[in-house]
């Protein structure tokens, strides 16, 4: 689309026509060069030689051709999607963890969620999206509507961590488990050893700044915020140090050659709503709940997947594939209800951790 639009761009100012480059103006252009050579006649075939205005329509012709033909596939991809499969345009090509001929080859899928509540599936849905972060939020809304209610405690792993979903949730006064994507690698000796990330210097709260490991300050530089199409404002800090000349850490602190001083990033409300989440984690409660998280979540789907042998959508198109999941998760939903009245759990909602 950048190249057509060079090429066409060229044509314009070689016509005299001023202003940006729009498909209407192609659309126009093509009619009018249509019009304007309407006498002459054209040729095809083997051993015809094309007159140059001949070649100049179908070369405008072609531009007109190819930029519909863009514009259509982005309409069908949408603007979260980088691909789309000609077979199923509601998929997307994704990498599956099941890779038989073991070379990273890209196939149409979709990105499965199911939310779990006393080991039954209460809400699933596909989603065209790769990434779990950004199905977290349609999700919910899609649940909300669903169920005419909400849920107030939201359990999920590192993939849902983002800052637009721990903006949402607090807008809601839904409480965060999602777990950090650094929660256990900040634990780590590799980690602790990376003296130029902000998790491993000194805060001061009441100055606003940061010390880096040879005791310098970092002081509050710019603050950059930003609402978003939800309206949401998002915060973005810049602190710098005055002067690193000299100092025994810099090659580990950082190694950019652009600036000669430490300038340290930090997105205020993913930073503050983050520790929130991990706090929340780290407590009897959220410990619970995230043993249930895995016990109920991932076990749904092992039997899904392993026991039922549903690994393969058989229909087409995101309306076909929801009903397949609807019919797959009413079946495990009964018989999880026979399973529990059998075992006298009817009642228990989430598993004890097991203390050995």
């Amino acid at each position: 689309m950048a190249r057509l639009r060079e090429q066409v761009r060229e044509a314009f100012q070689v016509r005299g026509i001023e202003g940006n480059v729009t498909l209407g103006k192609l659309r126009a252009l093509v009619e009018d060069v249509t019009q304007k050579y309407a006498g002459i006649e054209f040729v095809h075939g083997k051993g015809k030689r094309k007159t140059p205005q001949q070649r100049e329509l179908e070369k405008l012709k072609g531009w007109l051709e190819r930029w519909e033909g863009y514009e259509e596939q982005l309409a069908v991809m949408g603007k979260n999607r980088s691909s789309y499969s000609r077979t199923d345009p509601d998929a997307t090509f994704m990498r599956m963890k099941e890779d038989h001929m073991r070379n990273g080859q890209l196939k149409p899928g979709y990105n499965m969620q199911i939310a779990v509540n006393s080991e039954y599936i209460t809400g699933v849905a596909a989603y065209p999206d790769r990434s779990d972060s950004g199905t977290l939020i349609p999700f919910l809304k899609e649940m909300e509507r669903g169920h005419h209610t909400m849920y107030r405690k939201i359990v999920a792993d590192a993939g849902y961590e983002s800052q637009d979903n721990y903006l949402y949730l607090d807008s809601r006064g839904q409480m965060s488990f999602i777990k950090p994507q650094n929660f256990e690698y900040i634990k780590s000796k590799q980690f602790k050893a990376k003296i130029g990330r902000r998790e491993n210097m000194r805060y001061d709260e009441l100055d606003d700044c940061y010390f880096c490991a040879a005791g310098r300050r970092l002081p509050l530089f710019k603050e950059k915020s930003v609402v978003t199409k939800d309206g949401y404002v998002k915060t973005t800090a810049y602190y710098l140090c005055s002067d690193c000349s000299g100092c025994q850490f810099k090659d580990k602190c950082f190694q950019s050659k652009k600036y000669p001083n430490k300038i340290l990033t930090v997105k205020r409300e993913l930073v503050e709503l983050g520790e929130q989440s991990r706090r929340n984690i780290t407590t009897p409660e959220g410990i619970q709940l995230r043993l249930n998280r895995s016990i109920q979540v991932e076990g749904a789907f092992g039997v899904l997947k392993y026991d039922r042998h549903f690994k393969r959508f058989l229909t087409r198109g995101k309306h076909n594939i929801s009903i397949e999941l609807y019919l797959l998760c009413l079946s495990f939903n009964i018989n999880k209800l026979h399973a529990k009245s059998q075992s006298n759990r009817l009642q228990n909602h989430l598993f004890e951790k097991m203390i050995s």
